[in-house]
């Protein structure tokens, strides 16, 4: 018969603990916890029979790998960032954590994005909408620096808690939506950091009303010349 169907992989391998202690090596030369090296025996950390990892602290990814995350995360229960670290997508984040810093990569899709975040900072990626993303507990959106063509996928109506939204403006960029954020902060694209005040201003008098403001905040817009971001 087939004789390698009887030899059982753990007759090669006589425990996990040669994978465990692969993925420790990799943690300890990609990533920090609370701002301090990791240790060999990382109370903070743990790590899965099925190799995921577990963190009990902030979570920082110091130097890149490749453009991915080299390790699978499950969950953490601080803050998880990697910042211009070349990564694509979010294949091997952790499923849960509360904030999630991930500036300056190559991003554009939300596909296993973390649920569930109180904030996330995704300023210079390249998303074009929010489809996807996990609107429910956030309070902070900050999104300057992407080519957004819509606001697909932000909430459709207020949520109950303040939620503050930042994005880069765009000529052609449907704009109404952005009544269901309490605090609205819409950056020049020519000028760094400083505000692009001519539609900022109007939005900001309409800000957390939503649909309810949309007719009076689209006439201003339209007024003011600023037909294409008069949409929702």
């Amino acid at each position: 018969g087939d004789w390698s169907s009887d030899v059982c992989s753990s007759d090669l391998f006589p425990s996990h603990d040669i994978g465990k202690e692969h993925i420790l090596t990799v943690l300890r030369i990609h990533f920090q916890v609370d701002n301090e090296e990791i240790k060999r025996d990382d109370n903070r950390i743990e790590i899965g029979d099925d190799g995921s990892v577990s963190v009990w602290g902030n979570v920082r990814m110091t130097k890149p790998a490749g453009g991915r995350i080299p390790v699978r995360f499950d969950q953490v229960s601080g803050w998880f960032q990697a910042e211009r670290c070349f990564l694509t997508s979010f294949e091997n984040f952790p499923w849960s954590c509360n904030s999630l810093f991930v500036a300056e990569n190559d991003l554009s899709s939300f596909n296993k994005c973390p649920a569930g975040l109180l904030s996330i900072d995704i300023q210079n990626n390249r998303f074009e909408n929010f489809t996807g993303l996990d609107t429910e507990t956030l309070d902070l959106i900050e999104a300057t620096g992407n080519p957004l063509k819509s606001l697909e996928g932000l909430p459709k109506t207020p949520p109950e808690e303040p939620l503050r939204i930042g994005i880069t403006y765009r000529k052609d960029l449907p704009l109404l939506r952005l009544l269901v954020a309490t605090e609205i902060d819409i950056l020049d694209p020519r000028r760094s950091y400083k505000r692009f005040e001519p539609v900022q201003s109007i939005l900001r008098k309409y800000a957390g009303q939503g649909k309810r403001a949309m007719f009076d905040c689209q006439k201003e817009l339209e007024d003011a010349g600023f037909e294409e971001n008069a949409r929702w």
